[in-house]
């Protein structure tokens, strides 16, 4: 009577027993189909962590494409061109972000990265300049001028030569050329305007007015913000970012000059070598979607480059430039000059870059 008994229980746990195995190989394969298939490195700017694109679009995309994202960082334009051109460099990146378009006015870009047949260029606002070679994709920009404290200044200079008033001395913060796109930018700003030598006489009459140089823009506003400084060459965009960020925080006021503005702008390219070209050309696309168009303000402080993304209330309530005069300076003429250039700055200004 007994043997039905012991022999259903025998049956039970040799059942019971096939199963787990079979579990074990599922649960494994599903494990493995988790497993990103793919590794995309991007190199960028420092401020692309700290002010939080990581976090919202680079971590977005690799969960959507089901990638790994190998992200080197480095600490501002210059340490990062230098790097895309060391000769020591073994393998170059798939992707480049926060390519500044004064750095970028380069003629070795031919050299680094790949031409962007396939994208769309029509979705583009008309106020931004685009890569006439279609190598650099811009995914964000502001056009440079004064910010200044309005409870230390009522008004602020809206040209160059009021920025020389003696109201100003040991005021004006501004970005390094050496180290910065700002600050390249706003030396190309003077020479685009008053052309060589007119810009030389200009930054010797201001450089008394002139407290310091910063190693990268974050560094230069932090400074604005806590009053060290009460102007700064930057962004028409970054008052509306500290009032988005800080929400009570309107002291800070700004001016765009009447001679005409700077635009600077972040562009985003493929290295011509890279080992993952379509997937790099993904997340340019990516980058240039609405949703993460919308994080631009928040994350970057500057504007974002598709007309139909949306712009936070401070941010449309702006005031644009009426022109700006980025092709009065040609790559040809930067490239024959810049040497000069820099040459003349070091020789003028006796200064040290406040350390992060």
């Amino acid at each position: 009577m007994r043997r039905p008994v012991y022999f259903c229980i025998i049956i039970l746990f040799i059942l019971m027993a096939c199963g787990k195995p079979q579990e074990a190989a599922k649960s494994k394969a599903v494990a493995k189909q988790k497993v990103p298939q793919t590794q995309l490195c991007i190199w960028g700017p420092m401020r692309l962590r700290t002010l939080g694109l990581e976090q919202t679009v680079i971590k977005d995309f690799a969960k959507s494409y089901n990638c790994e994202i190998d992200l080197v960082l480095f600490e501002n334009s210059a340490a990062l061109w230098d790097s895309l051109f060391s000769e020591k460099l073994i393998q170059k990146p798939d992707l480049v972000l926060g390519l500044d378009n004064a750095y970028s006015m380069d003629e070795r870009v031919k050299d680094v990265f790949v031409i962007q047949h396939s994208m769309n260029y029509s979705q583009f606002s008309r106020e931004v300049y685009l890569d006439p070679e279609k190598r650099l994709v811009p995914y964000a920009y502001a056009n440079l001028g004064v910010i200044y404290n309005s409870r230390v200044y009522k008004d602020s200079p809206s040209t160059f030569g009021e920025l020389q008033d003696a109201a100003y001395f040991r005021q004006v913060g501004i970005c390094d050329p050496f180290k910065t796109g700002e600050g390249r930018g706003s030396l190309y700003w003077t020479l685009a305007l008053f052309g060589d030598p007119g810009y030389t006489i200009l930054w010797q009459s201001i450089k008394k007015n002139i407290k310091t140089f910063y190693p990268d823009y974050e560094t230069a506003v932090n400074a604005l913000t806590s009053g060290k400084i009460n102007l700064l060459i930057g962004y028409n965009s970054t008052t509306a970012w500290l009032e988005e960020t800080n929400k009570t925080d309107n002291r800070f006021k700004f001016n765009l000059f009447k001679e005409g503005s700077w635009q600077y702008s972040e562009s985003a390219a493929v290295c011509i070598d890279a080992a993952n070209p379509a997937l790099a050309t993904k997340f340019i696309s990516h980058l240039l979607e609405t949703k993460s168009q919308n994080l631009i303000p928040y994350k970057l402080g500057l504007f974002p480059t598709i007309s139909k993304a949306q712009l936070p209330l401070r941010f449309a309530r702006i005031p644009t430039s009426s022109f700006t005069v980025n092709k009065r300076l040609k790559q040809e003429t930067v490239t024959e000059n810049l040497p000069l250039w820099l040459e003349f700055w070091t020789q003028t200004f006796d200064y040290s870059v406040i350390a992060l």
